[in-house]
């Protein structure tokens, strides 16, 4: 038997690990049009949620790492940092 409760369902929660400066690979990035070697970054942390009324209950998987430019919000690994 099937059923469904309303209210639930999922949600991410993201959260900023560390900031600093790296090499944007986007040949389109901002910075990099503005002749800045180095970009900030944004080292970021997301998780998915089960939710009951919007409320985070319980965390489903494992958390994802990633770098985002803060220039042109592409998203690269954490192993881009290592290069």
């Amino acid at each position: 038997m099937a059923f469904s409760v309303y209210g639930t369902g999922t949600t991410f929660k993201r959260k900023t690990l560390d900031d600093g400066t790296f090499s944007c690979y986007n040949s389109n990035c901002k910075g990099r049009k503005n002749g800045q070697e180095k970009q900030s970054y944004k080292a970021r942390q997301e998780r998915k949620w089960f939710t009951v009324l919007y409320i985070p209950i319980v965390p489903m998987g494992e958390p994802q790492k990633y770098v985002e430019c803060k220039s042109c919000k592409e998203v690269y690994p954490m192993s881009h940092l290592n290069l």
